[in-house]
This record gives C-alpha cells, sequence and structure tokens, in this order.
C-alpha cells in the first residue's frame, strides 16, 4: 500500500513492496548462491517441489522453513514475513505447535535438531 514521505518539504509517495514467503525464498536462494538443484538435494525434496514453493503454489512446512533458514543464512523470522499472513501448512496454530515441541524436547533447540549430523 502506498504511503506518503516528506523529506525536506518535498512530500513522495512510496511504495514498500509486499513480498510474501514466495518471494523471500528466491530472494534468499539467490543472495545465498545455492542453486535450485543444490537446495532440493540438501533439503531431500525434488526440484519440482522446490519450483511449487518458489512460485507460490504451495506454502512450505514449517520444518522446511527453518531448514531453508539455516541453509541459506537467513533468519527465519524474515523469511515468514508477518504471521498474521503466514502462508504456511497450518497458519498461526502450526506455529504454536511447532514451538511447544520444540520446548518440550529442548529448551534451547539447535541446528542439528532439524538436519542430520554426519557421523
Amino acid at each position: 500500500m502506498p504511503s506518503r514521505a516528506t523529506l525536506f518539504g518535498m512530500t513522495r509517495i512510496v511504495r514498500v513492496p509486499d513480498w510474501d514467503i514466495a518471494d523471500r525464498l528466491k530472494k534468499s536462494l539467490r543472495e545465498s548462491g545455492i542453486s535450485a538443484g543444490e537446495m532440493a538435494a540438501r533439503l531431500g525434496v525434488n526440484r519440482t517441489t522446490l519450483s511449487n514453493w518458489c512460485s507460490g503454489k504451495v506454502a512450505p512446512d514449517l520444518r522446511t522453513i527453518r531448514l531453508w533458514s539455516i541453509e541459506t543464512g537467513v533468519p527465519t523470522d524474515w523469511l515468514v514475513g508477518d504471521p498474521l499472513r503466514l502462508r504456511v501448512r497450518g497458519g498461526v496454530d502450526a506455529i504454536d505447535r511447532f514451538l511447544a515441541e520444540c520446548a518440550a524436547r529442548d529448551s534451547n533447540p539447535e541446528p542439528a535438531d532439524y538436519w542430520p549430523v554426519a557421523a
């Protein structure tokens, strides 16, 4: 939605982009330098699934978002954006269940909780 900004007595209309999770997935992938094929392999999904996430046809689940965050180095909060408009399976209730599950398992979940570590 456009808003007005005034600087030095001049008023301009400012448009702030409204990015959804698909836009943020694409941007984080591009900035990280990881190819789509490589990310699909890291997440253990096929390229069609990854393409569906990046095009906004299907939203990834919360565990996938967390792994994506770890792999690309961007904060999970930035990936999901506004939690009231969150388009992940299960919505805000799923986030609450996920956080409760993490708290029950460990008071300080580490990335190793979500990604198998090679021994």
